[in-house]
């Protein structure tokens, strides 16, 4: 379980480095937060599984990104 919780508004790039960093260490649910909005990615038999959205980035976005890269 990995969980990140952001004061301001992360940007794409901080996200995407939140998510690898949670991958490093072998994680396989990651919650992100930012206020009320938040990006929850859990990894299942079949890949990646997204939901939610901060700004204009989707959960289900970053998991099909990590399931076209054989994450």
């Amino acid at each position: 379980m990995f969980q990140r919780e952001y004061a301001r508004k992360p940007s794409f790039v901080q996200i995407n480095c939140a998510v690898r960093d949670a991958k490093a260490k072998g994680e396989t649910w990651i919650q992100i937060t930012w206020g009320e909005n938040q990006i929850t990615l859990d990894k299942g038999s079949y890949g990646w599984n997204g939901q939610g959205w901060i700004g204009q980035t989707g959960g289900s976005d970053i998991a099909q990104k990590l399931n076209r890269n054989g994450a």
